[in-house]
């Protein structure tokens, strides 16, 4: 009995995936734009139609950018997995020069906001490891953050 409560509680934690699995969408870039093939983050909804598996990366990133017109601010977002290779990457092997995927760790997790104020734009750029972790409105630190307080407060 206790190897099958064993086995079945290491099924419900086993990811057959190697690949983190991030939202992708894009900012719609104009009115042209074949919404069949674009993925906009305006009708993001968390599905799988939004899903992609990151081969190259082991991070998910979502970047916000606040434009700000002076009649009001418009909003645009960004999600995908995390840009960690070099396309000229290569290693000799076996006596040939063979093209090889390398990932980059370059990004730390969480969010870094940039100010442009010759344009007038605010662009926060926040970086996660995990799957789907790029879906939600707020960085998960912050939930993580309350939670930890919340129990400190307790004891």
């Amino acid at each position: 009995m206790d190897k099958t409560l064993f086995l079945l509680a290491l099924t419900l934690f086993y990811n057959s995936s190697e690949a983190v699995k991030c939202y992708f969408c894009e900012p719609l870039a104009s009115n042209y734009q074949d919404i069949r093939y674009t993925k906009p983050c305006e009708k993001f909804d968390k599905s799988d139609l939004y899903v992609v598996d990151c081969d190259s990366s082991t991070m998910c990133f979502k970047t916000q950018v606040d434009f700000d017109f002076g009649n009001g601010v418009t909003t645009t977002y960004q999600r995908g997995c995390a840009a960690q290779t070099l396309s000229g990457d290569q290693r000799n092997i076996g006596g040939k020069w063979t093209h090889v995927t390398r990932i980059y760790e370059v990004y730390e997790e969480g969010c870094k906001i940039e100010k442009d104020s010759e344009r007038l734009t605010t662009s926060t750029h926040c970086y996660c490891r995990g799957d789907y972790c790029n879906g939600a409105a707020k960085n998960r630190q912050y939930t993580i953050l309350a939670v930890i307080s919340l129990i400190i407060m307790i004891i």
